[in-house]
């Protein structure tokens, strides 16, 4: 009877006592400011001009993995897709009078504010380490941690005059059809996206309620030509998911 008693608790007591892994959402937030830009470029008598908005912050979701099999540290792997929408113009102006002065009235071609998007694939490699277990035993606890890692990000170009000039090439200075356009600007995105690679560090508290595990964490992104003149970013992270 007292084996059977003994048996009955272990199996009642939470999986992720006993958890080497886990794995399941990550929800991210980074806290970003990218700034409105423009380009333009002259070929007399015709003046064309890129106007775009900016932005601030982005969202995403993906997944994530950690493995707890060696003392004192954990290795996590968090794969997301964050991103934003912004709005650009793109403009012709046509100098009838030769002066090299461009005005509104000689306008020939704008697209009006155009809907764009950005977006970035990331995958962040973890070290992290726990220092301060508020564990409750049988109903799991609290885990305050700390880490640090590389990160590696795939990130869709903004739109610019160098990649409508890409797109377009002699006829830059021409006018275009819209919807043919945004099917070459995803070829585009697809084929001249950019592979960046970075380092962070994070802190958090890990969260273990029976079989179920959450992650909530506060990162800082240390990585070039991923945003905009933009070096290094913080960002949120919610990890949800179940032990095994």
């Amino acid at each position: 009877m007292k084996k059977l008693i003994v048996s009955a608790f272990i199996c009642l007591l939470p999986v992720s006592v006993f958890a080497i892994a886990g794995f399941g959402l990550n929800v991210a937030y980074d806290q970003v400011i990218v700034n409105a830009g423009s380009d333009s470029k002259v070929s007399s008598p015709t003046e064309v001009r890129i106007l775009r908005n900016g932005f601030e912050n982005g969202a995403g979701a993906g997944g994530f993995l950690y493995l707890d099999v060696i003392p004192y540290i954990d290795l996590e792997v968090d794969f997301q897709f964050v991103g934003n929408t912004y709005q650009f113009d793109f403009q012709n102006y046509l100098d009838s009078n030769v002066d090299g002065a461009f005005d509104d009235n000689e306008m020939v071609v704008n697209t009006g504010l155009t809907d764009f998007a950005w977006a970035r694939g990331s995958v962040y490699y973890t070290v992290r380490t726990n220092l301060l277990d508020l564990s409750v035993p049988v109903l799991g606890g609290v885990d305050l941690n700390a880490g640090a890692g590389m990160n590696q990000h795939i990130g869709a170009p903004f739109m610019s005059l160098s990649l409508m000039e890409s797109l377009l090439g002699e006829d830059l200075f021409e006018e275009f059809d819209e919807e043919v356009m945004a099917n070459k600007i995803l070829d585009y995105m697809q084929e001249n996206s950019e592979t960046v690679q970075g380092f962070h560090v994070q802190a958090g508290l890990q969260f273990k309620i029976l079989v179920l595990t959450a992650l909530l964490n506060v990162r800082y992104t240390i990585v070039e030509d991923l945003y905009p003149d933009i070096s290094a970013f913080p960002s949120i992270n919610l990890n949800i998911g179940l032990g095994i």
